[in-house]
């Protein structure tokens, strides 16, 4: 039996060199995209993070740290002998 069909074209080369290049140029602008993106998340992260903030207010009830009172209570109930005894 014989074929009827014939065979698939082959791209020229100057077809393959520009679909190479158009593949390139998206590649290129979607890692450019990608650390463009990351970095105005970070930048937004630390700009709303307390870190930033000039006076803080501090949470727990001595005034001078930055945890909150449930932080405090467990620390206070859990000592390092309870912690290694189990």
């Amino acid at each position: 039996m014989t074929a009827t069909t014939t065979p698939p074209r082959r791209p020229s080369p100057g077809e393959r060199r520009a679909r190479r290049e158009r593949l390139a140029t998206w590649i290129t602008l979607s890692v450019v995209l990608v650390i463009c993106a990351a970095a105005g998340f970070g930048a937004c992260a630390m700009a709303l993070s307390w870190w930033v903030d000039e006076a803080p207010t501090p949470a727990a009830v001595d005034g001078m740290s930055a945890t909150g009172r449930v932080s405090v209570d467990a620390a206070g109930r859990i000592s390092l002998e309870d912690v290694f005894a189990r």
